[in-house]
């Protein structure tokens, strides 16, 4: 598998710049599931900085070829993180169950779709993917994985129409776990986030659907 020399900071950066890219999702989610689901706060965005500081460190490893190791030991380090993340001063009980709930949700998604595709590869392969066309184009890579016009013919040189579908809508199985819904019930809202879940699924299969027609046609 070809892997570019990007430093692990490089990589992070692209990873959160596309997690952000998704966001087209959640304002779906809240203007369609009445506003269950909340703005990203500070404490998510530092948790999100975190976790993929984490997976890009993984991606340069050249030895343990996986985007999550077995050997970090992830939840120990989310305590260490609570102490160092607030510049200003303490975080406050409601954050810092924020902030753990947050990478413990990232890490139980992740761990669950890695159970049906290779996501160390595959990352490698969006990577790869970004650069040619940066290489290319000479757009920055930034620009690349926020505008559709650029992400979108990335997403096709990856996948087809079909595959496309079956990597967006398998995120869904996660959410169905029964004790990460609960973790994500006690996230995301204070209250009835349990019995949304049907919502969230319809909404989530309709966007993506929009969303293979707007790439492929």
């Amino acid at each position: 598998m070809n892997k570019r020399n990007l430093s692990v900071q490089e990589l992070r950066d692209m990873l959160l710049a596309q997690r952000f890219a998704e966001d087209k999702l959640g304002a779906r989610l809240n203007k369609e599931a009445l506003t269950m689901l909340s703005e990203q706060t500070f404490i998510q965005k530092r948790a999100y900085f975190w976790f993929f500081s984490c997976v890009a460190t993984n991606l340069c490893d050249p030895e343990d070829h996986q985007l999550l190791s077995p050997d970090d030991d992830l939840f120990s380090r989310i305590y260490f993180l609570i102490s160092k993340v607030d510049e200003h001063g303490e975080l406050i009980a409601s954050e810092e169950a924020q902030l753990a709930t947050t990478i413990e949700v990232l890490v139980q998604c992740y761990s669950a779709l890695s159970e049906r595709f290779d996501l160390f590869v595959e990352t490698w392969r969006w990577i790869n993917a970004v650069m040619d066309l940066f290489e290319e184009i000479s757009v920055p890579v930034a620009e690349i994985i926020s505008q559709n016009v650029y992400s979108d013919e990335v997403t096709r040189r990856l996948f087809t129409k079909k595959e496309f579908l079956q990597r967006k809508l398998v995120r869904l199985v996660p959410f169905c776990r029964k004790g990460l819904a609960n973790k994500m019930a006690l996230f995301f809202i204070k209250v009835r986030l349990r019995k949304k879940f049907g919502v969230i699924r319809k909404v989530t299969k309709s966007f993506f659907q929009e969303e293979a027609k707007r790439i492929y046609g």
